[in-house]
């Protein structure tokens, strides 16, 4: 692929990552059964800390963030792509956002742990926004090893 046209993909990852922290990214209920909602802009913030509340699984996911941001930097700032680190990195971040689908508790500061009711749009695009980085990326990162590979055995 084009530099240029993965240089506009990102962008536009980077676009839907933005629009995911105006929205809702978590519903949930508290002991009352009354349901509640985390912002995208909160899970960001804040999600990191949820380690010392004992959301070890929580902060991982959130290490996501940290794992798509140094993918997109590679992508956009680098002139001669490091293909192979882009891909894992970003693969890394998909799988980590991914494991949150699995998690069915919800740390929320001092108050402790409560049920979560459903995963709202913002957890969503979200994930859109890394999968777009992720996919593209390994789609690249293959085509270009093909292309050698047939290069490879056009000159022998």
């Amino acid at each position: 692929m084009k530099n240029l046209t993965i240089k506009k993909i990102t962008y536009l990852s980077l676009v839907i990552y933005t629009i995911s922290l105006f929205n809702n990214a978590i519903l949930y209920s508290d002991n009352q059964g009354n349901i509640h909602n985390t912002s995208a802009w909160m899970c960001l913030g804040f999600g990191w800390m949820s380690i010392f509340a004992g959301g070890i699984l929580e902060t991982l996911v959130w290490s996501a963030n940290v794992f798509y941001f140094i993918s997109v930097a590679i992508t956009l700032i680098s002139e001669t792509q490091k293909k192979q680190l882009v891909t894992i990195l970003s693969t890394i971040s998909l799988f980590l956002s991914l494991s949150y689908i699995f998690q069915s508790i919800h740390f929320e500061g001092d108050n402790g742990k409560f049920l979560i009711v459903k995963l709202d749009i913002g957890y969503w695009l979200w994930i859109l926004s890394i999968a777009i980085v992720s996919l593209v990326s390994i789609l690249d990162y293959y085509t270009t090893i093909r292309y050698k590979n047939l290069q490879n055995l056009n000159n022998k």
